[in-house]
């Protein structure tokens, strides 16, 4: 595939030039030094020849383990090697819409890809669908959290397209996250019985989401750090496309570290005194430190001008449509799954990967949907 929002198809094959001992050495010293949850993502996954002997071993070194694949190479073979395993499949799919898949990825394969997710539904396999939202699918998402629903996914996670590679050619302005974000509690609140909560509300939980939607940039934190097949590592997908932000190679998990810590000093260098616009007076303004800089910086502005996409704004005016109890229920869930997902983030957060753009659904009644064979 060449999706027209993506660049990742770039390094499809690149990642062959991987030989597996070191990557299970690379493994083996993650995990010595507290790392459980490895993703494998694009280019393509299931192009690189020891993809099964990279799962197999991290999942002997305990790590829950997520593969992001297209879905046209999902086999029988590979849901008989993942049962049992800590792996959970996300297949990306944009849209229901047969042209318009095939306008967004350059492939007639949208029937392929539904016959991965009746084969990964059929055997009960753990998986979760991806949808990246732009101006040309947005109507859709609501059709494709119910597909996700019906066809007994885990989850279906909604990622704001990024502004980098093709995607430049795409909107993502506050408006764009404020349509997606009122689409995806729509569904919520029209399905809530079919939600994964458990937790109960408490008076503090307005506070708690305000907490974790003022948290400053994630960029080369505990949040995000990725490994190229190249071996470089980069602390946010977007940021090298428009600044000449810190990069790594990576030897050991020392290099990991000190890619943190350069990502530190740029962060510490934008004073919260300097901040500009309504980021000014912001109450949160200490903490926030204007927020994500990759959105700033794709919309050519300067680290310390006012952030045109304030995640905690945007929430509030989502908020702000529903009831009284509404508002508990949308907030509730929230946080539960930022607890469950944050372990281990620190202090730090990206706005693209907060709870507010996912849906987990409830477990079956029939208790055989969730008992691997």
């Amino acid at each position: 595939m060449q999706c027209s929002f993506c660049g990742a198809w770039n390094q499809n094959g690149v990642c062959n030039n991987l030989d597996p001992e070191t990557i299970r050495a690379y493994l083996t010293e993650l995990h010595d030094k507290g790392y459980r949850y490895l993703s494998l993502s694009g280019g393509e996954p299931f192009l690189y020849d020891h993809l099964y002997d990279v799962i197999g071993f991290a999942n002997q070194k305990g790590f829950l383990i997520n593969v992001t694949t297209n879905g046209l190479l999902i086999d029988r073979d590979y849901v008989s090697f993942v049962r049992n395993k800590n792996v959970i499949t996300r297949i990306s799919l944009h849209t229901l819409n047969r042209d318009l898949y095939r306008q967004l990825t350059g492939v007639d394969k949208l029937d392929r890809i539904m016959q991965s997710v009746d084969l990964l539904k059929d055997e009960h396999a753990l998986y979760g669908l991806g949808m990246t939202v732009s101006g040309y699918n947005m109507a859709e998402v609501y059709d494709l959290a119910n597909y996700a629903l019906v066809n007994n996914a885990e989850y279906i996670r909604f990622t704001p397209v990024y502004r980098v590679y093709k995607g430049t050619d795409f909107s993502t302005g506050s408006e764009s996250f404020l349509d997606l974000l009122n689409r995806i509690t729509r569904f919520m609140l029209d399905h809530y019985d079919k939600l994964e909560c458990k937790r109960r509300s408490t008076v503090f939980d307005k506070e708690i989401l305000d907490i974790y939607t003022t948290k400053p940039c994630g960029a080369g934190s505990a949040a995000y750090v990725a490994l190229n097949p190249d071996l470089t590592l980069v602390g946010c997908p977007v940021l090298p496309h428009y600044f000449d932000v810190p990069t790594g190679q990576f030897a050991s998990c020392e290099d990991v570290f000190a890619l943190r810590q350069k990502y530190e000093a740029l962060l510490d260098s934008i004073r919260a005194d300097q901040l500009k616009g309504r980021c000014a007076d912001c109450l949160y303004k200490t903490s926030c430190k204007g927020g994500c800089i990759s959105i700033k910086l794709e919309n050519g502005l300067s680290l310390t001008d006012e952030q045109p996409v304030c995640i905690n704004e945007i929430i509030c005016r989502v908020l702000s449509h529903y009831s009284e109890d509404e508002q508990q229920k949308i907030i509730n869930y929230w946080n539960e799954w930022h607890q469950k997902r944050s372990v281990g983030t620190g202090s730090k957060g990206c706005i693209r990967r907060l709870p507010v753009w996912e849906l987990h659904f409830r477990k079956r009644n029939d208790p055989k949907m969730y008992y691997r064979r």
